[in-house]
């Protein structure tokens, strides 16, 4: 079987576009992970804060119930 120097030129062609793509592919994926970190410490940072916003609403929610028991005469302690 004799090879032409045309099917080994595209051969040789075809190979480089697939390296090509195969490099290319590897920056897309490198970018998305880079992404996914972003992303993930975006929803910790917002799911601490939301926590810490709750124990703050509670707190407040205890103190107006408190105030409230003390001007309507009632005994008993904060809840806070």
């Amino acid at each position: 079987m004799k090879l032409s120097v045309q099917s080994l030129t595209l051969d040789r062609l075809a190979r480089s576009y697939f390296c090509l793509f195969l490099l290319q592919l590897r920056r897309i994926q490198s970018q998305h992970q880079e992404e996914l970190k972003r992303v993930t410490q975006d929803l910790e940072d917002e799911s601490y804060n939301r926590s810490s916003m709750d124990k703050r609403l509670t707190n407040l929610r205890s103190e107006v119930s408190y105030q409230k028991r003390i001007e309507n005469g009632e005994e008993g302690s904060p809840d806070y």
